[in-house]
């Protein structure tokens, strides 16, 4: 999965709405494994084994479908 590089623009504009938090690119890209997993339930981690996504961007936006 490809992400569209940093968009300061963007950025800018959701900054003003304090209930978004846009995730970098280098965010995006890093491997699932550096992130705790440990409050997601037993139902999205059985997910996560079974669909093996590899960064959190592939997480967060189901590179499966």
């Amino acid at each position: 999965m490809t992400f569209a590089d940093d968009d300061a623009g963007l950025a800018q504009c959701l900054r003003r709405r304090p209930s978004v938090r846009l995730l970098t690119r280098r965010e995006l890209d890093t491997p699932l494994r550096s992130y705790d997993l440990s409050d997601l339930d037993e139902a999205e981690l059985r997910q996560i084994a079974y669909w093996q996504p590899g960064t959190l961007g592939e997480l967060l936006f189901h590179h499966w479908d």
